[in-house]
């Protein structure tokens, strides 16, 4: 009897302790656990350069769209993108914590932003989350359900389905050059000519312009007012120099206009900076840069006079067949008078 009481003992006690152990395998809560997929991937293209560091240093943002049918609202987030100078960067999609199982559908959209030169992605990420009990924990983190989360087809079916799993933005670039010609007997083709080149935006301009002498134009230099982004840039030219801007945006306005010192009057013509006549070839001195096209300006400075010899050379011949004329009336006057005397 005792024995028979002691072997129903260890039954009850080793049930018991299998009991035990299922209870702390058990999950704590039936939600899943909040994480992050990081598949996503950020690119570029860029027109009107070849140099691929170049990129505006702006904060891309997103949102995530929940499709109607999904078991219930909750959503993803996505957070924003700082832009570097790398190609190729990944999104951060938050994964929330579910507490309904089912198959998620989400729609990632990339919100337009303001930068000068960027055409933003219209396209659409598609994603699918599918919650899944998880009863036996076998991922270990203590929660009754489980999360994953994919990049689903986001047209057709089957091998002709189409996966989108990156945003592209399209940076367009130009370029500005401007030349100097100087011309007339009393111009200075080694004096250098002071040209300021201004620039305007509507929008911010977040990339480097560089400048062929060396100076830059960064986001630093641009001011605000009257929601218009100005930076001047002074530039010196003499007859025959021409200097290029590189990397503007485009949609970028640009004046070119010589400094006016160099009209003022010169009275003697001796001095090689002054009294120049300012013009611009085929009357252009602004435009707008447009995406891979260099734009041109030559400014040409003329500065002569001639020397009054109290002749016109030019009309020299008329004056001499005048002459010869007269001369001619006159001898045929004295003839015919002489011949009557006779």
């Amino acid at each position: 009897m005792k024995k028979r009481c002691l072997a129903l003992l260890l039954t009850l006690a080793l049930v018991l302790s299998f009991g035990v152990t299922a209870l702390a395998a058990e999950p704590t809560t039936m939600t899943s656990a909040p994480t992050t997929y990081e598949a996503l991937i950020k690119t570029y293209d860029l027109v009107g350069t070849d140099d691929t560091t170049l990129y505006p240093a702006e904060t891309l943002t997103f949102t995530s769209t929940p499709a109607v049918g999904n078991p219930d609202t909750t959503n993803l987030t996505v957070n924003n993108l700082v832009v570097t100078g790398n190609k190729d960067q990944k999104l951060v999609i938050n994964v929330p914590a579910y507490s309904k199982v089912g198959v998620y559908h989400y729609t990632i959209t990339e919100n337009a932003g303001n930068t000068q030169g960027v055409t933003y992605t219209n396209g659409a990420v598609e994603l699918s989350v599918l919650v899944e009990y998880d009863y036996n924990d076998t991922d270990g983190d203590g929660y009754g359900l489980k999360a994953t989360i994919g990049v689903t087809n986001s047209a057709g079916e089957g091998e002709e389905a189409v996966k989108h799993n990156n945003f592209t933005n399209t940076y367009s670039l130009g370029s500005l050059t401007v030349s100097k010609e100087v011309a007339g007997n009393l111009a200075s083709q080694t004096q250098e000519f002071d040209i300021d080149v201004t620039f305007t935006s509507d929008k911010p301009v977040l990339s480097t312009i560089t400048c062929g002498d060396g100076q830059t134009i960064t986001s630093a230099n641009w001011t605000l007012a009257d929601s218009v982004y100005t930076a001047k840039v002074t530039v010196k030219l003499a007859h025959g120099d021409n200097v290029t801007f590189s990397n503007i945006p485009a949609g970028v306005t640009y004046t070119v206009v010589e400094q006016a010192k160099h009209e003022a009057a010169d009275p003697n013509g001796s001095n090689p900076e002054t009294g120049y006549t300012v013009t611009y070839a085929d009357e252009k001195s602004a435009g707008t840069i447009t995406a891979d096209t260099v734009d041109t300006v030559k400014v040409v400075n003329t500065k002569g006079t001639t020397v009054n010899t109290g002749v016109v050379l030019d009309s020299l011949p008329y004056i001499l067949l005048i002459a010869v004329a007269v001369v001619g009336v006159v001898l045929f006057t004295a003839r015919k008078r002489r011949n009557r005397e006779a």
